[in-house]
């Protein structure tokens, strides 16, 4: 009777580890068929989840078809994803498409159509070729010291492979005088409001020496700045500040970025996010060159912030000798006497009215 008994559970183990395997395969062989598309955060949108589902169509023919109810933004940012399913290695990762179609999102409305963009520190160049698939530059100039394997391949898919519209210089974006020997040579009559600047990544000091160069040359610029901080005096004070204020190191330094950019002559300055997820260094700044309207708008803030400064502290002051209670005005400032005065010695007070 044991025996038999045992020989059943035997049995029913047997039976339940087969089922157990069988649901396994199941269900690797189901993730492993889509998981190109659960990959894919919220924050990527439908195109790409559509264009990883088309994943193994499109290795089989070269036309999978454009959902009908996609706008043309959309059906643009579908193609990107296509292609870049049916190109070869070595291409850039998912995550770096995804920032490059969130950063073009983040700053194309501000800085227009442009006849020549420079992707600064571009690596493989996907910005440039963003902003060439939506139409939003005539051609493109990848700035970089080495041009990576990646960028013929990116460019062969999302650019047409068109030699006019994107190509490669090799330079150092952080020497002083790159930008304005490319401009010299590349933009030829091209006005300063038809060319502009971008860079996604840019690194701690390269960030600050893009800046300086882009206002150099009075052109628009969007620039996405990473590994924040500097080994020297200035990168302690700003590590210092950071936790004194408790706000993230990263955060000041670009609200600092913010405010040597406004300060600029002849710029305005602003600042958009794109989705966090995609990454954390995710602050764009803008600096966007000032129309003759927006200098005088700029120079009225400026008089009528001064006017209500001297209208407050117009009354500042006393004359020695006076009583206590006296006032009289020394340099746009209200001093009030406190009423304490011996032979040596007249005791003030500021007050604020």
């Amino acid at each position: 009777m044991i025996t038999m008994l045992n020989e059943k559970s035997r049995r029913g183990r047997g039976h339940v580890l087969l089922w157990i395997l069988a649901w396994t395969s199941a269900v690797v062989a189901f993730t492993g068929s889509t998981t190109k598309a659960r990959n894919v955060p919220p924050t990527a949108s439908l195109r790409e989840s559509e264009a990883a589902a088309f994943g193994g169509a499109v290795q089989a023919s070269a036309a999978p078809p454009v959902p009908d109810n996609l706008t043309k933004r959309e059906r643009i940012e579908f193609m990107l994803w296509r292609a870049w399913h049916s190109m070869g290695n070595p291409r850039p990762r998912s995550k770096e498409v995804r920032e490059c179609i969130a950063f073009f999102r983040g700053c194309q409305r501000q800085l227009g159509h442009k006849k020549l963009l420079v992707d600064a520190a571009g690596g493989h160049g996907g910005i440039a070729c963003v902003f060439l698939a939506h139409k939003r530059a005539d051609r493109a100039i990848v700035v970089d010291l080495y041009q990576p394997t990646s960028f013929e391949n990116l460019r062969l898919a999302w650019a047409e492979g068109s030699d006019a519209s994107v190509k490669y210089h090799i330079a150092d974006v952080s020497s002083p005088d790159w930008l304005s020997s490319l401009l010299d040579k590349e933009a030829g009559d091209l006005q300063p409001s038809e060319i502009a600047v971008v860079s996604c990544h840019a690194c701690s000091l390269l960030s600050d020496e893009l800046i300086r160069a882009c206002t150099q040359s009075q052109v628009d610029f969007a620039l996405m700045p990473c590994c924040h901080g500097e080994d020297s005096r200035k990168g302690k004070m700003m590590l210092n500040t950071a936790k004194m204020l408790g706000i993230p190191h990263d955060m000041l330094i670009d609200i600092s970025r913010l405010g040597i950019i406004e300060e600029s002559s002849g710029y305005k300055a602003s600042m958009r996010c794109i989705d966090s997820s995609i990454t954390p260094q995710n602050r764009i700044l803008l600096g966007l060159r000032e129309s003759e309207a927006d200098a005088e708008k700029r120079e009225l803030a400026r008089s009528a912030s001064l006017y209500r400064l001297a209208r407050k502290y117009r009354h500042i002051g006393i004359p020695l000798g006076k009583g206590a209670g006296s006032m009289t005005v020394v340099q746009g400032v209200q001093l009030r006497c406190c009423g304490v005065r011996d032979q040596y010695r007249v005791s003030w007070c500021v007050c604020a009215f």
